[in-house]
């Protein structure tokens, strides 16, 4: 799952290149990946190692956004990326990065650069231990790069494929693009820095309908809260009737109230697993006070609320307080809503990923139960 809750402190990419004094950089930044300092991302774009090797698996890929964009020429962003770059949260990590062509050839994916150039990565990864400690075991895969798909243009409705390379052929075709601020991906930067990505409704419309239901749901969400314009023009370009079967029950689904998407996943997984809707973000009052909860079964008197270690562990959300502090004061707020006739239930990103451990523990604490949805079973399982 994608977040925003990594340090701020800037990781700079390093691209090859003349220096000031008409020398180039190339030779001196492969010289420090042999030393087990620097890996190459893309030709010519460097990071530090101890930056790659340290950082969450969603922060590489936005490393691996940033430096296909360096890497040039200028591409353009897709599908997820192009979702990442429009500030929304992913549902999982994407395995590669999706960026346009204009050449039929040029479509599908190609070997990434290895990141440890011409070292083997066990040789690698000797010198870099030699100059690093580690809290974790590190192995190869923490070397491994992430590599870039090269779509063809998204297709319209009205539009097949020959008569759109005819088109780019005659020079009569448009790329939809937008221009993406240089600090999208902050703390990412690194020098000329640029970013070309699809519309937001284009990226949309050519990712989601490809989603499992709950993924889709909380991209969604997190659409609905933004107040984006109307994204109906894009709709031509879902590219069949069942995919956009799938869009249009995802994005009725959908709602900007979800706070999270472990909150917006929690929706769609009490939906498809047959569970009454829960009011969303009420307040409860309690003899010490009024709290707002997650969700909330009033017939049921049933309070759901949904954790990630991040709460206790982000700086911005403890806003100054000790983790144990805020461990307590959830405690006491727990205990008083007890008292006033509340059940309470917690769960994690462990029970998300394992539906029927949700479905248990709701069931144990009497949340009612429908027919369960059949919608889950239109959408595809990963995306395409």
């Amino acid at each position: 799952m994608t977040t925003d809750t990594t340090s701020r402190t800037q990781i700079r990419l390093l691209r090859s290149g003349l220096q000031d004094d008409g020398l180039h950089s190339g030779s001196r930044l492969a010289y420090q990946l042999q030393q087990g300092r620097l890996l190459r991302v893309r030709r010519g774009v460097y990071i530090e190692a101890q930056e790659w090797i340290t950082a969450p698996a969603w922060t590489r890929f936005d490393i691996a956004i940033a430096a296909t964009a360096l890497a040039g020429p200028l591409p353009l962003f897709c599908r997820e990326a192009a979702l990442r770059l429009h500030g929304l949260p992913l549902p999982y990590i994407p395995k590669k990065v999706a960026a346009r062509t204009a050449e039929p050839g040029w479509a599908g994916t190609r070997k990434p650069t290895r990141m440890t150039g011409t070292l083997p990565p066990a040789r690698y990864l000797t010198k870099y231990l030699a100059q690093h400690s580690s809290s974790r075991r590190v192995g190869t895969s923490d070397v491994e790069n992430i590599p870039t798909q090269h779509f063809e243009p998204a297709l319209a409705s009205n539009t097949t494929r020959t008569q759109l390379r005819r088109a780019m052929q005659d020079g009569e075709f448009q790329w939809p693009q937008v221009q993406v601020a240089a600090d999208a991906l902050a703390p990412l930067g690194g020098e000329g820095l640029d970013y070309r990505a699809e519309p937001l409704g284009l990226a949309l419309a050519d990712t989601v309908p490809r989603m499992s239901f709950p993924d889709a749901v909380i991209v969604l969400d997190a659409v609905k809260a933004l107040r984006p314009p109307d994204l109906s023009p894009w709709e031509d370009y879902i590219g069949s009737q069942r995919l956009a079967a799938n869009w249009r029950s995802a994005w009725e689904f959908a709602d900007a109230r979800a706070e999270s998407p472990a909150e917006s996943k929690s929706r769609a997984l009490f939906h498809t697993l047959g569970f009454r809707a829960p009011s969303l973000q009420s307040t409860i009052r309690t003899e010490t006070g009024s709290y707002r909860c997650d969700f909330c079964w009033e017939e049921d008197r049933v309070i759901g609320e949904v954790d990630g270690r991040i709460k206790y562990y982000d700086p911005a959300l403890l806003a100054g307080r000790d983790p144990g502090d805020v461990v307590y004061a959830e405690k006491l707020r727990e205990d008083a809503l007890r008292r006033a006739g509340w059940i309470v239930i917690r769960w994690g990103w462990k029970e998300l990923q394992n539906p029927q451990l949700l479905a248990r523990r709701l069931v144990q604490a009497g949340v009612s139960r429908q027919a369960a949805a059949r919608i889950s079973q239109r959408f595809s399982d990963h995306p395409a």
